[in-house]
């Protein structure tokens, strides 16, 4: 379950360490935040060539996420991107339709095979497949890091703009400055907290307006909104269940059809 962040105070010895610690690294875009918003973003700019580093607060991906969907239109842009076939290598599963059993009978409601696509279905993979799957891709490229465990406790700020943040890690406290900061962590973001922007769990759509336009801060918080869940419906594929609560694990291309219980 997600929590809503406190921002730990920093105490005076440890304020001194900062200011006598040498200048931390240069990026041009400092990224908080590894999920898939935040990873996708760095490994495009990576691509263009942009010194990018991205911040998770977590030591790794290894925990529960509320998301495990990947829609048509995602996998379009990760056609685009010309990776679509390591991804579909990962162990799925593929919801074709989607419907609700009445007292009158099966109500079909979705059926993605009409789409004029070349993915005509969800993907359904554990999200934390899709995180290493994205962070891998994006370390093929030299302008890309990540750092794991890095947890970010204050904004850098230079007449009224925000240059970096400062960031605390088990080796201690480190800063890195930016052209650009991207808050891309999630519902309770720790980021527009520091900002003053919004109270965590404030509504994301003004925190977008409000945020975007800022010379050097911009927060991502689509990706909270777009997740979806299918544990919840029952589905059939065969006779075996693909995912959710009690089911097997996922092979590779077996399509669900989300809704129908046998």
């Amino acid at each position: 379950m997600l929590e809503e962040s406190t921002v730990t105070p920093i105490t005076a010895a440890e304020e001194a360490a900062i200011a006598s610690s040498s200048a931390g690294p240069e990026v041009t875009c400092c990224i908080v935040g590894a999920g898939p918003a935040g990873l996708m973003l760095g490994l495009l700019l990576a691509r263009q060539g942009l010194s990018v580093l991205v911040l998770e607060a977590h030591g790794d991906f290894e925990r529960d996420f509320r998301g495990d969907t990947i829609h048509p239109s995602v996998l379009e842009i990760i056609d685009q991107l010309g990776l679509s076939e390591r991804l579909l290598a990962l162990p799925h599963a593929r919801i074709q339709q989607f419907g609700l059993q009445t007292e009158d009978g099966w109500l079909e409601l979705t059926d993605f095979r009409l789409l004029a696509t070349r993915y005509p279905y969800i993907m359904l993979v554990p999200q934390v497949d899709f995180l290493t799957f994205l962070a891998r891709e994006a370390q093929r490229w030299p302008a890309f890091h990540l750092e794991m465990g890095a947890r970010v406790e204050g904004l850098l700020e230079q007449e009224g703009r925000v240059v970096g943040v400062r960031y605390r890690t088990r080796e201690g406290w480190r800063e890195v400055r930016a052209l650009l900061t991207v808050a891309a962590d999630g519902r309770f973001s720790r980021v527009r907290q520091l900002a003053g922007r919004f109270a965590a769990g404030e509504d994301l759509a003004a925190d977008r307006r409000a945020l975007v336009p800022a010379p050097a801060l911009v927060s991502l918080a689509g990706a909270a909104a777009a997740r979806s869940s299918a544990s919840g419906p029952l589905y059939r594929s065969g006779g075996a269940a693909g995912a959710g609560e009690g089911g097997s694990k996922l092979r590779t291309g077996e399509s669900l059809r989300v809704g129908r219980e046998e």
